[in-house]
């Protein structure tokens, strides 16, 4: 208190040395002015003191700031890493499941190939057995095989009326009598109403394009046409299909002038354009392809109209239905396409016999191949889907069966 007074004392000391100011203000006014000052200056170095802390408080809260978003991000990163691990484990974890389904498609698809491959097996097994249990069924008259040692001979029917030419493969030998006999023990020949010209009674020998022939003191030959036209037809279906053209006959017989052999040599005539039907003595002997020789037949397509006719009287069969309807289109010279529509037409016999006889027809007509279309694609052993090979291997008779 006297420390106050003192103080007051001193400025009213100098404010009375103090040069005067033309103030109109009073003393009291003045004097409030003054204490007034005094009090702001003493509370400044408060104020400035507070602003001191407001950096450290700034930087406090910065870095409380700093530490929450660290822990935050630390906190996120935590989860962000869960999150990612927990995507990594599911992605490892559906890798895993599409690989085991992989591999379960895989080893199921392995045991589907495996199935199929055996069914496909199982079906070439059941078809192979399939056309097995056809070749057993049907019985087939014609060979397509080329067979050097296959040889050839020829029979005429009961009424000596037509001509049944044989195939004879896997013999034991060349001469014609040695097989003969063997077919004869083989085949019930008049059983089958099959007979001799008298072949059985000569000797032949091939040499490159000709025979030499011999007749035997046994042989004979009944003076009449129709047994000279079907000697000289017989000759041509055993050595024709050799590609032997001529027989040189070394001894004598008054057959010969008959047939007017030049020097004892005689020209063999041609097998060509001939139908084929089938032969049937009776119900219980067995079917053959026999050769319709006594009438020309210029084109395929006569022939193929007269195989639609039955010849009763003579045990001979149509070897296409009389209702079908045939058509004939060369495609080259090799090929001819035949189509043949009828009711009798079926995977059966009869069908697998038309066949055949085509096949030899057309073979005789000089085809190679032939297409046949009959509304039906598989008919025992013949895939009607592609060209047939023809041939001149007729009658089949296998020595080995």
């Amino acid at each position: 208190m006297v420390k106050s007074k003192n103080n007051e004392e001193y400025l009213k000391k100098q404010l009375q040395k103090m040069p005067k100011v033309a103030d109109n203000r009073s003393k009291e006014e003045v004097y409030q002015q003054i204490l007034t000052k005094m009090n702001q200056s003493q509370t400044t170095p408060s104020i400035k003191r507070r602003n001191k802390w407001i950096p450290t408080i700034a930087s406090l809260s910065a870095v409380v700031i700093v530490l929450i978003i660290v822990l935050s991000q630390e906190d996120f990163s935590n989860q962000f890493d869960q999150s990612s691990s927990d995507m990594e484990e599911s992605t490892m974890d559906k890798a895993a499941l599409e690989n085991f389904d992989q591999s379960s498609e895989s080893s199921v698809s392995e045991e589907d190939s495996d199935h199929r491959v055996n069914d496909i097996n199982e079906n070439e097994v059941a078809q192979e057995e399939s056309m097995e249990t056809v070749e057993q069924s049907y019985n087939y008259l014609i060979n397509f095989e080329l067979i050097d040692s296959a040889l050839h001979t020829a029979f005429v029917t009961e009424q000596a009326q037509y001509i049944v030419p044989l195939t004879l493969i896997n013999s034991d030998a060349d001469d014609y009598s040695t097989n003969m006999d063997q077919l004869n023990r083989q085949i019930n020949l008049q059983q089958n109403g099959l007979y001799d010209i008298g072949i059985k009674d000569m000797e032949f020998e091939t040499e490159e394009d000709v025979v030499h022939a011999e007749f035997k003191d046994t042989f004979q030959l009944e003076s009449s046409g129709s047994n000279l036209f079907n000697f000289q037809k017989i000759l041509s279906f055993m050595f024709r299909p050799l590609e032997i053209n001529n027989v040189d006959f070394e001894n004598y017989h008054p057959v010969l002038e008959e047939l007017g052999a030049v020097n004892d040599t005689f020209s063999l005539p041609t097998i060509s354009q001939i139908p084929y039907k089938t032969y049937q003595k009776e119900s219980d002997a067995s079917k053959w392809l026999v050769a319709i020789t006594n009438n020309q037949y210029k084109t395929l397509s006569s022939a193929l109209e007269e195989m639609k006719k039955n010849e009763a009287e003579y045990q001979v069969s149509a070897s296409i239905p009389k209702d079908a309807r045939v058509e004939v289109e060369d495609l080259s010279d090799e090929n001819v396409f035949i189509s043949i529509s009828s009711s009798e037409i079926a995977d059966n016999q009869l069908t697998v016999l038309m066949i055949e006889a085509i096949l030899a027809t057309a073979n005789s007509y000089g085809y190679q191949q032939v297409t046949v279309d009959i509304g039906v694609e598989q008919v025992g052993r013949y895939d009607l889907s592609r060209p047939l090979r023809t041939t001149n291997q007729i009658n089949v008779v296998d020595f080995n069966k």
